[in-house]
C-alpha cells in the first residue's frame, strides 16, 4: 500500500477538483449520441434519395439511347428513300425526254 504524503494528497484532491467532471462528460454524451444518430439517419435517407434519382436517370438514359437508335434508323430510311426517289425522278425525266 502506498502512503501519500499530505502534499501529494492535496495535489490529488486539487487535481480531481480541476479535472473535467464526469457529469459534464455524461451530459455531452447524452447530447452527442442522439445528434450523431439523427445525422446518420438523415445521411442514409439522403443516400436513398440519391439512389432513386440515379435510377431515374439511368432509365432516362436507356430511353434516350433507344430514341437515338430509332432516329438513326429513320435517317437511314430517309436516305434510302431520297436515293430511290431521286433515281425514280431521273428515270421519269429521261422517259419524258424520249417521248
Amino acid at each position: 500500500m502506498i502512503v501519500l504524503t499530505a502534499i501529494e494528497a492535496i495535489q490529488h484532491t486539487v487535481k480531481q477538483a480541476i479535472d473535467f467532471p464526469a457529469w459534464i462528460a455524461a451530459v455531452a454524451a447524452l447530447i452527442g449520441v442522439p445528434l450523431s444518430m439523427v445525422s446518420l439517419i438523415k445521411l442514409v435517407r439522403r443516400d436513398k434519395d440519391r439512389e432513386a434519382q440515379i435510377a431515374k436517370l439511368a432509365t432516362i438514359a436507356i430511353v434516350l439511347e433507344a430514341q437515338n437508335q430509332t432516329m438513326i434508323k429513320q435517317n437511314d430510311l430517309l436516305a434510302q428513300q431520297e436515293v430511290f426517289f431521286g433515281i425514280q425522278h431521273c428515270f421519269a425525266a429521261m422517259m419524258v425526254k424520249r417521248c
